[in-house]
């Protein structure tokens, strides 16, 4: 991507996403949480969410790295919905895939294997 030769798009749930694992993953560490239940436990006891704050850099890193960021809209949601069913994905998959589908993009960067079960697409995982 710096070089040029590389366009990085992803979609505003994406970014969410990734907000909420690194919010998750602060908890963990700081707090010395299990995964189990950790979301329960974040939401009942007050204080804790606000004591976390790593999530917040993420959309800024997005942008830092000259990401273009897609729009979640209903016209994606429509068709993510169809794509859950034909190939078998969760709702958030299925919405960066229709977003991929609709950009005319085939190359994904993921370490998600639920997309290897997408034939249209070329997942390249960076592990």
């Amino acid at each position: 991507m710096e070089q040029g030769n590389v366009t990085g798009v992803t979609a505003t749930t994406a970014v969410a996403e990734a907000q909420h694992k690194v919010m998750l993953a602060e908890a963990v560490q700081k707090y010395g949480l299990p995964c189990q239940g950790l979301v329960r436990r974040l939401t009942q006891t007050p204080g804790r969410i606000a004591g976390l704050s790593h999530h917040q850099v993420v959309p800024g890193a997005i942008v830092a790295m000259k990401v273009r960021v897609e729009m979640l809209t209903v016209t994606i949601l429509q068709w993510a919905a169809q794509l859950s069913v034909m190939h078998e994905l969760l709702t958030n998959d299925a919405i960066l895939l229709a977003h991929m589908e609709t950009l005319g993009i085939t190359n994904l960067a993921t370490n998600d294997d639920d997309f290897d079960k997408v034939g249209s697409i070329m997942a390249w995982k960076p592990r």
